[in-house]
Parts: C-alpha cells; structure tokens; sequence
C-alpha cells in the first residue's frame, strides 16, 4: 500500500486581492495505472470499466482517482463518458486536466437530477479536433 497524495493549487492576485487556494487530498492506494495514448480525430477507448481488471481495463468501483490530460500545445481533446444508459461530453483544450475521485457518473439534460443515482462508467473514449494529440491517463486504485 502506498499514499497518493493529490495538491491543487491555483495562484491568483487580481488588483492587489489574492483569489488563489490550495486544496489536498490524500488516499491510499494499492495500484496505479499510467498511460499515454496517441488520438487521432477519430474517435477511440481510451479506458475501460468492467467487473475484473484487465488489459486497459479497470475493475468497477476501485477508482479512488483518476486523471486525463491533454498533453498537447495547440489541438483540443474530446473525452465521451459512458455510462450503461447516459454519457456527457468533456472538451479538454491543450494542457487541460479532467480529474475524478471514483468512477460514477450522473448525466441528465432535463435538468431533474434530484435523488437520482450514480451509475458506473463503462468507457471513455477520445478524439481531437484535428491532427493527433498525446493524452495521458492516470488512475490510482
């Protein structure tokens, strides 16, 4: 077992006031999973969810953490969530980072999410704008 510990850290001063904080998060971990994948504009998994680990794929409901960058400088990534019956999009612009704590999702486009339950994510895909773009993923379980 080993310690992730997570720091976001935003430094701000606007007209003399300073608006930036800093946050920490700290979780213990048995496994890591660390990629860096080539997109291309069409689109492609990037990630799976399934009852038992496999080869890109993550056991359901382990996640404690869980990163996607776009390491790219000037084309932008598209990342396609899906769930078992919803998915929500996620454009990540050069140098962006989505970040979640587990692997449970909630998408609704009638805006009545009022005691609805998560679901488990099943896939992420991703697809740039234009060209190829290197995305790296980071999952501590």
């Amino acid at each position: 077992m080993a310690t992730l510990t997570v720091s976001i850290k935003e430094d701000l001063n606007l007209n003399g006031t300073e608006y930036g904080g800093e946050y920490v998060m700290s979780e213990t971990v048995t496994q890591v999973y660390k990629r860096i994948i080539n997109c291309t504009a069409t689109e492609q998994s990037v990630l799976l969810f399934a009852a038992a680990d496999a080869a890109g794929t993550l056991k359901d409901a382990t996640v404690d953490y869980l990163r996607i960058t776009n390491l790219d400088a000037s084309a932008d990534v598209q990342l396609r969530i899906v769930g078992a019956s919803t998915q929500y999009y996620v454009k990540l612009e050069a140098g962006d980072s989505w970040m979640l704590g587990n692997s449970l999702m909630y998408a609704d486009a009638t805006g009545t999410s009022a005691g609805e339950s998560t679901i488990a994510i099943d896939t992420i895909h991703a697809d740039v704008s234009s060209g190829t773009a290197d995305v790296e993923i980071f999952a501590a379980l």
